[in-house]
């Protein structure tokens, strides 16, 4: 017979035995069914290569594939062993035969359940371990293999729930748990790690954790199993596996996501994973960080209750404290006070905690410069733990922090009650000094209590001038006050405060002998509109003493004017800069002096040509001089815009005294019929105008740019304007013309005013 008759045959003879097969697999019992297609399988072997056995191979490849999930089901309903041989022999056919047709999802799924069916009838039987574990992992593999190939839903999660629990049976259990207090550091209540777990390299995944990872993963990558009430769960062991290789941020990922009844469990390891992650943090920004999400995730667990609530409440508490510590060393004062303040709220019945907590925040609050919130929790310390070692000083922060706001009255309180509750406290004679300086300046002095002072030692007794100082000698002191200082004190007070005290005592006189009211500076009277102003004469006996005082206030400030600094404390200490402004105080009032002197001359009766313009001379020289001399005394008052805006004031006054003197002379002059010499008066007058206008609105810029005008230093110059422009009612605009002069009035009209 030749060899394509042959092959011929072969093809007809697997034809047939298809046949008896496709007949078999309805009518003949499984063990006949199966030597059946052992035929057939040999028949396709037969006529395997051949064009025309693509029919036969075909059929053998259904056949198998029809009795693996006939068998297999069966199998995994009722646990036979003869269906279970059968699938396997049938299934091990086509991986031999038909490779690819054996990955076929479906048939690793129904494979799966068989090897899984066996397992259980195996430990239900003979109990035999070797052989359950081997149907069990046989079980895994299969479900693995349909879960890759991909299957309907409902067998997805069928197969990705078996895997897992295949490995489960295989592992006794779950992996090893995370344990807290085995795997980091439980920190003292104040954060500080006592005890340090020693830190061991996590190392690579061994094989049965790399197993129990793939199977969490395929459980949790299954849609239908996510929203499970076992997905909760399986996640949890799943962190807590990757916990043990430091594997952090995956698994605080996967912890954060739980739902459902494992929620609790998951929050409550979450905070065990930000403590491991705290305390071995390299950087304080990472300590930091996960100490936040510490306090966080356990303030949840707390609100939800259960059995470890107290315990992580100590986590979160210790947290808190590192947190307030640490942001304190590196002067994040304002999150220090944040975690003190939380930490207060928390501590409950341990008062020493509390009472630190709370000096805690008052500490770092006063830092921050949260003023409010620092003084709330120094009181806070100072008044509900007055029992407290640390209240004392509390209370002296906090008379501190009011002085500093200039809280007089509160301060003052503080500091009296620091002298009561401690009185010896290293800082009792401090608080006992400030508080007679607030009692001063609140005008509150207890009665007698100055008395005592004076009565007392030595250095209580400058404590009384320096104290009675500050209460006199303050702008607007009347002659009276200033000199029954001067005469009760003396010395007592040290030799700058008695040269200052003349100063401010010559001042008072001056300004007393003025017979003008209001008068600043110049004693000269000032008409409305454009009346023409007028040095006036001083009273007799109160510029005579004003003269006295103001003579040993030249004598003696020079010698004051530097040295030493002054032994006590703000705001009665007085330094040397404080009497060089009295200096210049001085030389300002002895130019107001020589000022009025000047301007009192008056021109020759006669009108004598000759005479007369020698007097016009001498008067221009006069008042030129004056100028020179207020410049002279810039500082006068303080700062340079404030002194400024003086001294501008004073040389404006003497220009207008003189204007209006030089038009009235100017007049009389014509009329006698020196035209020359008046129109020569005249010219000086115009200069003195534009002198006058450029003066007050210097002033006024000077006020502007000082932005405080205790004295209504800006209403004498805008006066001084309105005078000359004839506004005097109105308020006025100002600004500097392009050579230098002022323009003064709402619209046009001041440059015509101005140029008359």
């Amino acid at each position: 017979m030749s060899a394509e008759t042959s092959g011929a045959s072969a093809v007809a003879a697997c034809d047939e035995q298809a046949s008896a097969v496709q007949d078999g697999l309805v009518r003949l019992a499984d063990r006949y069914l199966w030597e059946e297609i052992e035929l057939l399988v040999q028949a396709h072997v037969a006529t395997r290569g051949r064009p025309d056995g693509e029919r036969c191979a075909e059929a053998t490849r259904e056949a198998l594939t029809t009795v693996t999930l006939r068998w297999a089901e069966q199998g995994a309903e009722s646990g036979g062993s003869q269906s279970h041989a059968l699938a396997r022999q049938a299934y091990a056919a086509l991986r031999q035969h038909f490779p690819a047709a054996a990955e076929s999802p479906l048939l690793h799924h129904a494979m799966g359940k068989l090897e899984w069916a066996r397992a259980e009838r195996l430990t239900l039987e003979i109990g035999e371990r070797t052989l359950t574990d081997d149907a069990l992992r046989e079980a895994h593999a299969h479900h693995r293999a349909a879960l890759a190939g991909g299957l309907p839903a409902e067998q997805a999660a069928r197969s990705a729930r078996a895997q897992l629990d295949a490995v489960r049976r295989v592992r006794e259990g779950e992996p090893r748990p995370w344990d807290m207090s085995e795997q980091t550091c439980l920190p003292d209540p104040r954060g500080r790690c006592t005890d340090p777990v020693p830190r061991v390299a996590p190392g690579e995944l061994t094989a049965g954790d790399r197993e129990w990872l793939a199977a969490y993963d395929a459980f949790l990558a299954e849609p239908g199993l996510q929203n499970t009430p076992e997905a909760g769960q399986v996640a949890v062991e799943r962190a807590q596996l990757l916990m043990l290789y430091r594997r952090w941020d995956e698994a605080e990922a996967g912890l954060r996501a739980v739902t459902g009844p494992a929620r609790e469990q998951a929050r409550a390891l979450l905070v065990g994973l930000l403590l491991a992650r705290w305390m071995e943090a390299a950087s304080a920004g990472e300590r930091s960080a996960a100490r936040v999400a510490l306090v966080a995730a356990a303030t949840e667990v707390e609100a939800a209750g259960g059995p470890q609530s107290a315990q992580i409440a100590a986590l979160r508490r210790a947290a808190l404290w590192a947190q307030a510590e640490e942001s304190e060393a590196i002067g994040d004062d304002a999150r220090c006070g944040e975690a003190f303040e939380a930490l207060y709220a928390d501590l409950g019945a341990d008062l020493d905690a509390a009472a630190e907590a709370a000096d805690g925040a008052g500490r770092c609050y006063e830092r921050a410069g949260m003023t409010q919130k620092a003084i709330d929790w120094l009181e806070r310390m100072a008044d509900v733990h007055r029992e407290d070692a640390r209240a004392p000083d509390a209370v002296l922060r906090l008379a501190r922090l009011h002085e500093r706001i200039l809280n007089d009255e509160q301060a003052r309180d503080r500091y009296l009650d620091l002298v009561a509750r401690a009185p010896k406290h290293r800082a009792a004679a401090t608080a006992r000094r400030r508080s007679l300086i607030l009692s001063l300046r609140a005008g509150t002095l207890p009665e007698g209590q100055m008395d005592a002072l004076i009565r007392g030692r030595p250095e209580e007794r400058t404590l009384a001038a320096a104290i009675q100082f500050r209460a006199v000698m303050r702008p607007g002191v009347t002659p009276e006050a200033a000199e029954k200082y001067i005469e009760r004190f003396g010395k007592e007070g040290g030799p700058r405060r008695q040269a200052i005290a003349h100063a401010y005592a010559a001042e008072a006189w001056l300004r007393a002998s003025c017979p003008v009211e209001g008068a600043e500076g110049l004693c000269v009277e000032f008409g409305r509109d454009r009346t023409p102003a007028r040095v006036v004469a001083r009273v007799a006996k109160p510029h005579a003493r004003g003269r006295e005082h103001l003579e040993r206030a030249q004598k003696l400030l020079p010698e004051v004017s530097g040295g030493e600094v002054d032994k006590l404390e703000a705001p009665i200490a007085v330094d040397a800069e404080e009497a060089r402004a009295a200096l210049r105080q001085v030389a300002l009032l002895q130019g107001d002096l020589d000022a009025e002197s000047a301007l009192t001359s008056q021109p020759p009766k006669s009108l004598d040509p000759a005479r007369s313009r020698a007097w016009l001379e001498v008067r221009k020289a006069e008042v030129e001089r004056m100028s020179t001399v207020y410049e002279g005394a810039t500082g006068a008052a303080g700062g340079r815009d404030q002194a400024a805006a003086l001294i501008e004031t004073r040389k404006a006054q003497v220009y207008e005294s003189d204007l209006a003197l030089l038009d009235e002379v100017a007049a009389a002059v014509e009329a006698a019929g020196d035209a020359g010499l008046a129109q020569q008066m005249r010219e000086l007058a115009a200069q003195r105008r534009e002198a006058v206008f450029t003066a007050y609105a210097r002033c006024l810029d000077h006020v502007a740019a000082w932005g405080h005008d205790p004295g209504g230093q800006s209403a004498l110059c805008r006066n001084g304007l309105g005078r000359l422009v004839g506004r005097y009612e109105e308020p006025l605009e100002y600004t500097p013309d392009s050579d230098g002069r002022v323009l003064v009035s709402h619209e046009a009209k001041p440059r015509a005013a101005k140029r008359r």
